[in-house]
């Protein structure tokens, strides 16, 4: 499977820093981009508050894990629910693969977004 766009879902958890050790891992080891996805929960005021956290747990995420040689391109999105959010980047930017962890999330056990995921026959998902 040639992959040129590698997706990490992100929440600063320990499962998505797996996730995305593996995701950096695989994209150094194809030359592929690598695209980090953070998605606030929670209500809709809430969630604009969150962009700002989210942002810090990208960057977080990058301190955390070695990305040397590999391209990054950190998004977040501030509406809607994670699956949801997760198939509409990866629609849009052509992702070949979506690497998630399986912990637990702060609204949202991570394994039911994973099954979510899962049900999309268009997306190839890894879970770490």
């Amino acid at each position: 499977m040639a992959l040129a766009d590698i997706l990490v879902t992100i929440d600063g958890s320990e499962e998505t820093g797996a996730a995305l050790a593996e995701g950096a891992a695989l994209a150094r080891d194809h030359e592929a981009t690598l695209h980090l996805l953070v998605v606030p929960e929670g209500e809709r005021r809430a969630r604009a508050a969150a962009a700002g956290a989210a942002r810090e747990v990208v960057e977080a995420a990058l301190a955390a894990v070695d990305t040397a040689g590999v391209e990054v391109e950190p998004f977040v999105v501030t509406h809607g629910n994670v699956a949801s959010a997760v198939r509409g980047y990866a629609v849009a930017h052509g992702v070949d693969l979506v690497v998630t962890g399986t912990g637990e999330g702060p609204d949202l056990p991570a394994d039911r977004r994973v099954r979510d995921l899962h049900g999309d026959e268009d997306l190839a998902v890894l879970s770490v």
